[in-house]
């Protein structure tokens, strides 16, 4: 039976396979035949054949090792290099024009008491090596009416000439000046009652100077060298003149002596002169009075006198620079000081150094100066002294400290103490005769003077700033009664406004505390003052600008001097013109 079942399934097997050759054969022969492919997905295991581990490690055997021995033969052979540096040029930036300079400026404008004013500028442009310009300025008051008192008007005229030169290792400065001022002796109120002309008290000063100086501009270690020499006289036509001369010598060399800076080691020359001498006229309008003692102040000097002065200093000095940490010491010698001594010592030590890094700083130390002032120091500061005033030396020892505290990035405030000590100090007095005319006199004396100052500055962004600067000083003499004219408070502050490099707005108030004064040999109070000050512009384009200025908003009439009032309020409007 099996073998039935065996025979049956062979002969079926044949069977499909001659109809799967036939169905082959067809396909061939017509492509138009049904035709698919079947893909049957059948899940799949690997199997991973196990592996014959090698249990042994190769390894060398060498019985006869030898380390290779090397040599080396140095041969030395020259190649000549030719070292070219290239030229730093300027890199050009193209895309942002340069704003246009103009060259002349003029300033004028008209105010109250009719007070003009002119200023007139002419300056060289973008030159790296020579620059040269003049100015002129003029500022006068023609109407001058102060109830009670004398003519009050002024005028002051100044012609400027500069010119400086630029070299490889050196530069050259000069300077050639002209100023004429006028004033009256306003501050009486005799004028009137004796009918004076008011060309009988007025002065009229000339001031023509020349001065040059030299810097070098020395890069490297070698001895750096600056000097100047200047020349200066003022004369009035009252018969008072003086000749001022100044020379100033420096020499410094820089060294690496210790610390990552360099140490600077220098010499000052410096040697002043002045030659004054005092011949009135007898054309003078004043003193045609002298014989009968009216207006003229008979405690004064009215005689013929020369006053010649000399100052030289001799000073060697020391700059420290250690990271943070900056040292000067200097000792000054000064042959001659008024009689003091034959020989005056003028001791200088400063120090500054970080506390806090970019925070807290100090600043403080001894700073000794002489000064001999000269006849256009005084008149600039009182014009309204004596024309035969005896100027003098004097000399200053100051011991101070400073700390500077950076409240932030846009906030700097700082406190100075100090104490001062005033040889031969000059101060100012008035007449003496009550039928005089109204001078301040020169007087001398030392003084001891005890001061703290304090500063703040402030900025908000660029448009808004603000400095206030407070000075308290307590001053005691010794060869007059009180410190004439020293008020013991000055408080400054001003503020300023800017929007869009358009419109600049400032205000500045002035307070002083009340202060004393002698006249007629009688103490005399100066009442406190209040000044303040408005300035506005607006820069109408690049060649346009409009201003005003008002003098004095308090409507105060002070004293600046005694018997001598101010105006109540100046108001002063103009423009700018470039070109």
């Amino acid at each position: 039976m099996k073998l039935y079942k065996t025979i049956i399934i062979g002969i079926s097997a044949l069977g499909l396979c001659f109809v799967q050759s036939h169905a082959q054969n067809n396909k061939n022969d017509n492509k138009s035949l049904y035709n698919e492919d079947v893909i049957v997905n059948l899940s799949y295991n690997p199997i991973v054949t196990d592996a014959i581990k090698l249990t042994q490690n190769p390894s060398i055997f060498d019985t006869n090792y030898s380390k290779i021995q090397l040599q080396f033969n140095r041969l030395d052979k020259g190649f000549h290099t030719m070292l070219k540096f290239d030229t730093i040029k300027p890199a050009k930036v193209k895309g942002e024009p340069l704003p246009t300079l103009y060259n002349t400026h003029i300033k004028a404008g008209i105010g109250t008491y009719l007070t003009p004013i002119l200023q007139v500028s002419y300056a060289s442009t973008r030159d790296k090596s020579f620059l040269y310009g003049i100015d002129f300025s003029h500022r006068s008051s023609l109407w001058g009416g102060i109830k009670d008192y004398g003519h009050s008007t002024y005028a002051n005229n100044d012609l400027n000439l500069f010119a400086k030169k630029i070299f490889n290792h050196y530069s050259l400065t000069s300077r050639a000046y002209y100023n004429f001022s006028r004033n009256y002796y306003y501050g009486s109120k005799l004028y009137d009652v004796y009918k004076i002309d008011k060309k009988d008290y007025r002065v009229t000063y000339h001031n023509v100077g020349f001065d040059v100086a030299y810097t070098s501009l020395e890069r490297d270690n070698s001895f750096q060298h600056n000097a100047m020499f200047s020349i200066n006289n003022t004369s009035t036509k009252i018969g008072n003149k003086e000749l001022d001369l100044k020379a100033m010598i420096d020499i410094s060399k820089s060294l690496h002596l210790f610390s990552t800076s360099d140490q600077i080691l220098g010499l000052t020359f410096d040697y002043r002169e002045a030659f004054g001498k005092f011949s009135p006229k007898l054309d003078a309008s004043y003193l045609r009075f002298y014989d009968t003692n009216i207006f003229i102040d008979p405690n004064l000097n009215w005689k013929k006198f020369t006053n010649t002065r000399a100052l030289f200093n001799f000073s060697p000095y020391l700059i420290f620079d250690m990271n943070k940490f900056h040292f000067f010491a200097s000792m000054g010698i000064v042959p001659k000081h008024n009689g003091y001594n034959k020989f005056q010592i003028l001791p200088t030590a400063t120090v500054s150094f970080e506390i806090i890094p970019q925070v807290l700083s100090l600043y403080g130390g001894l700073k000794s100066t002489a000064v001999l002032p000269t006849m256009n120091d005084i008149r600039i500061e009182n014009p309204y002294i004596t024309p035969s005033s005896l100027l003098q030396d004097e000399m200053n020892e100051n011991l101070f400290g400073k700390v500077f505290l950076n409240i932030a990035s846009n906030a700097l405030v700082s406190l100075e103490a100090g104490y001062e000590s005033q040889k031969n100090h000059h101060f100012f007095t008035a007449t003496t005769a009550p039928n005089a005319f109204n001078l301040s006199n020169v007087v001398y004396s030392d003084a001891k003077r005890y001061y703290a100052t304090f500063e703040a500055d402030y900025s908000f962004e660029n448009s808004f700033k603000i400095n206030t600067n407070v000075t308290y000083q307590k001053v005691t003499t010794t060869d007059i009664d009180k410190p004439w004219y020293t008020p013991n408070l000055i408080a400054k502050v001003q503020a300023k406004y800017s929007w869009q490099d358009k419109l600049d707005v400032s205000i500045t108030p002035t307070f002083k505390s009340k202060s004393k004064a002698i006249y007629c040999g009688l103490q005399k109070d100066i009442k406190a003052m209040v000044d303040v000050n408005l300035n506005a512009s607006y820069q109408y384009n690049t060649q346009w600008k409009f201003f005003v200025d008002l003098e004095n908003l308090a409507y105060q009439r002070y004293y600046q001097y005694y018997d001598y009032p101010s105006q109540r309020i100046v108001a002063i409007i103009g423009a700018v013109f470039a070109f």
